[in-house]
């Protein structure tokens, strides 16, 4: 029995302080391999073991909930300032008057601004 109660302790400590997804991964694999070792040395009862394997499953079920509901939320939070609208107020708005030149003296656009490093021939 004291195995099984170091073995609830591990899974304890895990649930407790095991954040990241590859912790979470690499850990309950650890805490599996015991389990399944201290059954197959008969250090702990079958159905003991299947107990632990359940407990251990459901804590990291748990983990991967939390982290699959802190992704949605940060994927649903409006972007304040995205490069995409940046682009589009400073550059799309600013060259819509680049593509209809007969236009700008009728509407009073601005005309075009072309690159002065090139000489005309």
């Amino acid at each position: 029995m004291d195995k099984a109660c170091e073995l609830i302790n591990k899974i304890q400590d895990f649930d407790k302080n095991i954040h990241q997804l590859t912790e979470v991964y690499e850990q309950s694999n650890c805490i599996m391999q015991d389990i399944i070792l201290a059954a197959t040395y008969s250090e702990i009862d079958l159905h003991i073991s299947q107990n632990l394997q359940d407990f251990l499953n459901g804590v990291v079920k748990t983990k991967l909930n939390k982290s699959q509901e802190l992704i949605t939320k940060k994927q649903k939070q409006p972007k304040d300032n995205s490069v995409l609208e940046t682009f589009e107020q400073k550059i799309a708005n600013a060259c819509k008057n680049t593509g209809t030149p007969n236009l700008t003296a009728k509407e009073g656009l601005q005309p075009p601004i072309y690159n002065m490093r090139v000489m005309d021939s």
